[in-house]
């Protein structure tokens, strides 16, 4: 049986998040290859966007169908136009990143190669 690294292993497995591949990494003390910070997007903020869509989506059907009614010319395709973007606000929420924000180290670039220095000495060296 060929032994896999602990990186290896949790690359293989898609149910993992970033964290279990950067404990893999620190385990095995390894620089993890790419390194992406979000914030997670909450139930109460997707309940806020898709009421906000829903709300929205209502009041510019109401106006298409008047539209439609009128026989205006492009309206029918505008109602479908519509039906797809309040389609795609209900899924987009539940998977889109939010920024993550950063605030400045108190002593800033000295404090932080302090910092480093202190947590990784080999890393604060060969990143001077």
């Amino acid at each position: 049986m060929l032994e896999r690294s602990l990186l290896e292993q949790v690359e293989l497995d898609r149910h993992v998040d970033g964290h279990d591949r950067l404990a893999a990494c620190l385990a095995e003390v390894v620089e993890p290859p790419l390194m992406t910070l979000m914030a997670v997007v909450d139930a109460d903020e997707v309940d806020r966007r898709n009421a906000w869509s829903v709300r929205h989506h209502v009041e510019t059907v109401s106006h298409i169908e008047r539209e439609i009614a009128k026989g205006t010319p492009g309206a029918a395709r505008a109602l479908v136009t519509e039906q797809r973007r309040l389609a795609g606000d209900l899924v987009t929420p539940n998977f889109g990143a939010k920024p993550t924000r950063a605030w400045m180290l108190p002593g800033g670039v000295p404090a932080w190669n302090r910092a480093a220095a202190l947590a990784d000495p080999v890393w604060a060296e060969h990143h001077r």
